[in-house]
């Protein structure tokens, strides 16, 4: 993320309030929580599966790999992690946001500092699937500014993202 990007989401009303910081073990009725607060719709462009249940199976996997919390006035809002393949210096990231606060720069503030968590691990590439219908996430990935490349399928798109350029 350039210094612009940063400035310009710094600048948001709730900016000073966000927090972002990493998952501690105490955090997973709280995720719990969150999740169950989602819409159909957040859930399904999170797992792409209609009428998914976030049970222990499924959070055992959110919760896996290396995972920042977003809280905003002391409530988790957002969670975003990657899942890394060290042996190709890549990992697969995963962001959701609770839908009141989609479209507020949480999804960036999160994507930006697993951004950098992950370039400090060594990882040179991230990549995320997401449908084609999540435009908001696309969007969100574009302004990241990261060189980017994408692939389709039927309904899907694998993006990915290079954190260190070869």
């Amino acid at each position: 993320m350039t210094t612009r990007a940063i400035e310009a989401l710094a600048s948001r009303p709730h900016a000073s309030a966000l927090r972002i910081r990493p998952l501690d073990a105490g955090d997973r009725l709280q995720v719990a929580a969150m999740f169950g607060r989602l819409s159909p719709e957040s859930l399904y462009q999170r797992f792409h599966s209609a009428g998914v249940r976030v049970a222990d199976a499924i959070l055992d996997q959110v919760l896996a790999g290396h995972v920042l919390l977003a809280e905003l006035d002391g409530g988790l809002v957002g969670l975003a992690s990657y899942h890394a393949m060290p042996e190709l210096a890549r990992a697969e990231l995963a962001v959701v946001v609770e839908d009141g606060h989609q479209r507020r720069g949480v999804g960036k503030a999160l994507c930006a500092a697993l951004s950098n968590d992950a370039r400090r691990a060594g990882i040179r590439h991230l990549w995320a699937e997401l449908l084609r219908t999540n435009q908001g996430m696309l969007r969100l990935l574009h302004s990241l500014e990261l060189p980017m490349r994408q692939s389709a399928t039927f309904d899907v798109l694998q993006v990915t993202l290079d954190l260190q350029p070869a």
